[in-house]
């Protein structure tokens, strides 16, 4: 074991205090065994002394450090002033206490708790100086990490998009909101709602509600199991709102009660575009049914008109065919060709009657023509059909502006608006316009009819009723466009339906 050297310190305090050599020997024994960092210095701070530990941690051997300053510590994270002022402390013989951030021998840093007492000689006069430190470095390092964890965590709780909380479940609730989104998603400031001494979210839920949380963070915490719930809260504003927290129960060993670690978001948005879904998917299902039926009706309708008229006109043909055969045979040509004259004229009928069917169809004016034409066509027709109504058509765009999948689109829109206006409005004029708007195509129906009640008729379509405004809309929105009703009663009522503009050559 090394000794430390009588310097003298063996002539000061201990000496009065009536040390023997033999004591003194003892105590710089401990004094060289001790963890804490022993430095003593003459008045002057030239080193006399440092024992076992100061080596360790400074790096600097024994024969390295006496005979010169501790200034060879200085690490140059402190200022003169503090330097000054301590040793203002110890030379006015006062005890110092503080914090030093010295340099080691290969430049890396420590820290220490640092005590620097003034040692007396026998006339009470300051002799020299021991100073004690205790090596915090790890300490000091957990302490940062700690702090810059803290600094991370409010950092991300900031970011973070909803309410993060820490809450420790006791009998009363105790709960640090880590955010300050919980007033814009309530409405609430957290002060507010912590006044009940209970879950902030706790005062906006329904008592069903708060029950079914409970239970699902007991089940949770019995299973040891992270939970998520779902939950509807009233906003100050009055509005109703639907948050998801999800969360854990976790049980610190050296927490006198269990903590819960949790974050709630506010899904309302995501809510509201799962019941769009669900009524878009019902309004699919119900639109499909509806055309099904209209499928089955379309082609009874035209099962009906060829046995009707088609059929019945060919029935006749045959017997007329069949008597003029029976005619000829009999000799009686004369009365045979006539029978046949007729058969001739019949014809024509059954082509125009083939014609009207297949025009219903779809106009083969609108694959020979366009789509142009076939708006003109259409307006001619439907004029002649409802008598009462007058028709003015502006065409403001070239044939060769409108893609061929949307021409079929335009004319199954224009045919059900004109049909609605016919059946309901009771108009007496309708504009009928096409135009190109930028990048995009319009077709517009007005009429200075009675009008309607658009918001009811759309109550009315997710009753899976007004297929009409239900067709124009699917159809639309196949070729990426929309469909706008616009109705004042006693006014009229504007059917816009907006196409994305693909002229042909760019298709």
């Amino acid at each position: 074991m090394r000794v430390a050297p009588r310097c003298f310190i063996m002539n000061t305090e201990t000496s009065r205090a009536g040390v023997t050599s033999d004591q003194l020997e003892v105590l710089l024994r401990v004094i060289e065994e001790i963890p804490e960092l022993v430095m003593v210095t003459t008045r002057d701070g030239t080193i006399e002394y440092v024992n076992r530990a100061f080596e360790e941690v400074s790096g600097y051997s024994r024969a390295e450090i006496v005979g010169r300053r501790p200034n060879v510590l200085k690490s140059g994270e402190h200022d003169d002033a503090m330097y000054k002022q301590l040793w203002a402390t110890v030379l006015q013989g006062e005890v110092y206490r503080g914090a030093l951030i010295n340099r080691r021998k290969d430049s890396r840093l420590y820290c220490e708790n640092k005590t620097i007492v003034p040692i007396r000689d026998e006339q009470s006069a300051i002799a020299g100086f021991i100073a004690i430190g205790t090596d915090v470095t790890e300490r000091v390092a957990q302490e940062g990490a700690l702090r810059q964890s803290e600094r991370s965590l409010g950092l991300l709780a900031g970011a973070f998009p909803g309410i993060a909380y820490s809450m420790s479940v006791s009998d009363r609730t105790e709960i640090e909101l880590l955010n300050d989104n919980v007033f814009e998603m309530t409405g609430f400031s957290a002060d507010e709602l912590m006044q009940a001494g209970e879950f902030p979210m706790c005062s906006l839920m329904s008592e069903v509600d708060r029950s079914r949380r409970s239970g699902e963070i007991l089940d949770a915490a019995k299973s040891q199991r992270p939970f998520r719930v779902e939950y509807a809260v009233q906003h100050r504003s009055g509005t109703q709102r639907h948050f998801l927290e999800c969360g854990r129960l976790i049980r610190n060993p050296n927490a006198p009660v269990p903590q819960v670690y949790g974050v709630i978001l506010d899904v309302s948005d995501s809510r509201k575009l799962e019941e769009s879904l669900r009524e878009s998917e019902e309004a699919l299902s119900g639109l499909s049914a509806r055309i099904l039926d209209t499928q089955e009706f379309e082609r009874q309708r035209v099962a009906r008109e060829l046995h009707d008229g088609v059929g019945q006109m060919l029935t006749s043909i045959k017997m007329h065919i069949e008597n003029a055969s029976t005619l000829i045979s009999d000799h009686r040509t004369g009365n045979g060709l006539e029978v046949l004259a007729k058969v001739v004229s019949m014809v024509p009928q059954i082509m125009d009657e083939v014609r009207r069917i297949s025009m219903h169809l779809r106009p083969s004016i609108l694959d020979d023509l366009g789509i142009i034409a076939t708006i003109n066509w259409f307006c001619r027709n439907f004029a002649e059909a409802s008598q009462g109504i007058r028709i003015q058509r502006d065409i403001l765009l070239e044939e060769n502006e409108v893609h061929e999948s949307h021409k079929i689109v335009i004319y199954r829109v224009l045919q059900e608006a004109m049909n609605n206006v016919a059946k309901h409005s009771k108009a007496d004029l309708v504009r009928v316009r096409l135009s190109r708007l930028e990048d995009h195509i319009e077709l517009a129906v007005e009429d200075n009819g009675c009008g309607f009640d658009v918001d009811r008729s759309l109550v009315h379509r997710r009753g899976r009723q007004g297929f009409g405004l239900s067709s124009m809309e699917e159809r639309l929105k196949a070729i990426g466009g929309y469909l706008s009703v616009k109705s004042t009663k006693q006014i009229g009522t504007i059917v816009r339906a907006i196409l994305p503009y693909s002229p042909r050559d760019k298709a």
